[in-house]
This record gives structure tokens, sequence and C-alpha cells, in this order.
């Protein structure tokens, strides 16, 4: 474990986390255990960091359960961290052009974590900086709308127009994309020359089309207008 990050609470609850799912994974279930690989595998800091703190010991045991000396090293390192920074950094957090709003609130939320906040003064908070710092005026009118909005809804109401935003574009995209190559025969009482006319609108410079006149496919040229230089 790297002792020296600036935000020691955010290491250790990284690296315990990965931790225990190591326990998991290989079926680590002894307190004894657990306690030596967090020791061994912690580093020298961290071992004597455990030294120091005095968790309750059972009275049948030789040393602390697991779960207690869990919850003091959390107390430890928690009490590295500066509330009052942690929510400085948690209200300038603003949603970056082009992020989901739901990658959005994990980022709040893991923010959040380190602030001090309670379930529900977090959600609120996350309403908040939703509100004023998503990148959609749209979706901002639609939070105000809600007179009870919770991150759920706001979630909701964010997927919705998000994912319709995404289809629009690509059928505009679609669209803007599309050759258009058109035949038609002019034919009309005043004029009647038989002439059969190609239209195509592109930005390719291609003088050459295939057409297909009466299912046969014919391969014209393209009459640009432009006097083709020698």
């Amino acid at each position: 474990m790297e002792l020296e990050e600036t935000d020691l609470t955010q290491a250790w609850t990284d690296w315990i986390e990965h931790a225990e799912d190591a326990f998991i994974a290989f079926n680590i279930t002894e307190d004894a255990k657990r306690l030596a690989l967090i020791r061994f595998y912690g580093g020298k800091k961290l071992k004597e960091i455990m030294k120091t703190l005095h968790p309750a010991i059972p009275t049948d045991k030789k040393e602390p359960t697991y779960k207690t000396m869990r919850i003091a090293l959390d107390e430890y390192f928690s009490e590295k961290t500066n509330k009052v920074f942690e929510r400085h950094k948690f209200r300038m957090l603003a949603q970056e052009v082009g992020e989901s709003t739901h990658n959005y609130v994990t980022r709040l939320r893991t923010q959040g974590a380190k602030c001090n906040f309670d379930n529900y003064n977090l959600d609120q908070a996350i309403i908040d900086q939703l509100t004023e710092k998503c990148t959609s005026h749209k979706m901002r009118r639609a939070y105000l709308k809600e007179t009870d909005i919770t991150v759920q809804k706001a979630l909701q109401i964010a997927y919705t127009y998000e994912s319709t935003e995404a289809q629009a574009c690509q059928m505009e995209q679609g669209e803007e994309g599309t050759n258009v190559n058109k035949v038609s025969s002019k034919s009309t009482k005043e004029s009647d020359d038989g002439h059969t006319y190609v239209f195509r609108v592109t930005s390719d410079d291609t003088a050459e089309e295939k057409v297909m006149i009466e299912d046969v496919p014919v391969r014209m040229l393209i009459d640009s207008g432009k006097r083709q230089s020698n």
C-alpha cells in the first residue's frame, strides 16, 4: 500500500477493497490469516500503524478480530481527510462535455463518500450538482420542474433525454451522408424529347456514375458544367 499518496483515505479504501476481493476469491475466511496478509502486503508503514491501534480483543483471543481491526483502520485513515477540502472538491465537480449523467453521478458519489455526508444529504448534494453543473439546458429545466426530485428520478430523465439525442444524431448523420442518385424522364405536353436526365447530389468529384435504365446498369459521364483541363 502506498502511504505517500495525497489522499490517504481513498488510497486505503481502494487497497482494502482489493484485498478483500482476494479474500473472497481464494476463500480466506480465518481472521488470523486475513490480518497476517494485510500486515504482509500492506508494507512496513501499515504494519506500524496497526501496532499503534488498540481495538478490543476478545477474551478468548490473542489479537483483535479482522472486523474490529478493519474498523480501527478505517477510523484512522478517515481522520487524515480534510472534510472541508473534500466538500470543496465535490462542489467543483462539473459534468464534462459528452459525459453521461450516470457516469457523472458515479463521480459525485465517489467524491461524496469522502465528505462525511449521510445518505440523505449526499443525495441532496448530488441533485444540487446535477441541476447546477449539468451540460444540458434542457435537462436542467427538466430537473427544476420536479418538486421532489430524487437521484433515481434524475437518472431516468437523463437516460430518456440522452438516448433520444443519440438516436436523433444517428438518424441525422445518416441523412447527411446519403448520396442521392436520381433518374427522371422529362415528358410534358409542350416537350417530349425522350431525354433521360441524371441528377446527383454528392461532394464526390468523380464524373462517372452508374445508373439503371430498364434494369440494365449503365455507366454514364456526368456533365458537371465545368470545363475539363487538357
